[in-house]
């Protein structure tokens, strides 16, 4: 769908292509063509979810459980591993450098339906650590990542956009991106390598920290002791990470950026006319294989 751009303050189009992540995926794209991991004598592992969808907290327990908790501060993720979907004119960043730890790792803000093909590719990418969350949480935290973010790096007039606006622009093309993302994955993992992909859903990371680190830990074969473990949680509490994360490409690693943890409750909510369009749109995806809505996805 097309907009009226002179019946906007901003570009509607530039809106929906950053809340789909679209320069994340081609990012991403053009950052694992760059990679040698066949020159490095460790394993590999991506890390990958949509953007505004808990991949900055998975990013932290994964990089602490490769380096069995040796990493005592975060001032950013780019401290922890290297972020393909970031442009490196912002932020230059060595992909190839060796890191410590059992696992070279890299994050990448995206679909797997979108990179599959690309990943399939890389030469000694063995692991994919992979994580969805429930829409309308994510939803919302991506509007606030379009009006609290991209204003920061040239984009100012995006923090006109409104939450209505913002709804009536993308909600029907991130659902649908959404749910085929869930279906994708649902068809293709039972087809994948035998140990190459671990799915995970954000609730249950968040409900379930310390069975989800002990469980990315031993998917791994990386042996942490009940009090790393421990210690990894408290780490990665949202208190403790927006203490420390602030990310300002401009002055990186300064602080007083903006912090990618939102400690506070969104005001908006996702109407009952989109929140009924994406269960329709979710039921019609899934009747064939009798799962009736995200609920029953992540149990299944």
């Amino acid at each position: 769908m097309s907009h009226n751009t002179e019946s906007y303050p901003f570009d509607p189009n530039l809106v929906k292509s950053f809340a789909r992540g679209e320069p994340g995926v081609k990012n991403a794209i053009n950052g694992l063509k760059k990679l040698r991991l066949d020159k490095i004598d460790k394993p590999s592992v991506v890390i990958i979810s949509a953007q505004k969808a808990g991949s900055t907290l998975l990013c932290y327990i994964c990089a602490l459980i490769n380096t069995r908790d040796s990493i005592k501060k975060f001032r950013n993720d780019f401290d922890v591993l290297p972020m393909l979907s970031f442009p490196q004119h912002l932020i230059p960043q060595n992909f190839n450098a060796r890191q410590d730890g059992a696992y070279q790792m890299y994050k990448i803000n995206g679909t797997l339906r979108e990179m599959d093909q690309v990943l399939t590719s890389v030469k000694a990418l063995d692991k994919v650590i992979w994580s969805c969350r429930e829409f309308t949480g994510y939803y919302k935290s991506v509007y606030w990542w379009i009006t609290e973010f991209y204003p920061r790096i040239g984009f100012e007039n995006l923090s006109l956009v409104s939450w209505d606006q913002f709804q009536d622009i993308t909600f029907i093309a991130m659902a649908e991106d959404h749910i085929e993302e869930l279906r994708f994955v649902y068809d293709n993992l039972i087809n994948m390598k035998s140990g190459a992909l671990f799915p995970l859903i954000y609730e249950d990371t968040i409900a379930q920290k310390l069975e989800t680190i002990r469980d990315i830990a031993d998917w791994l074969d990386i042996d942490i002791t009940d009090n790393q473990a421990m210690s990894i949680g408290q780490k990665t509490s949202k208190e403790a990470m927006a203490a420390e994360d602030r990310f300002d490409p401009v002055a990186y690693g300064e602080g007083g950026g903006l912090s990618k943890i939102n400690l506070h409750r969104h005001q908006y909510e996702v109407n009952e006319e989109n929140r009924n369009l994406y269960q329709s749109m979710f039921e019609d995806r899934f009747r064939d294989v009798g799962i009736v809505s995200y609920s029953d996805y992540a149990n299944s």
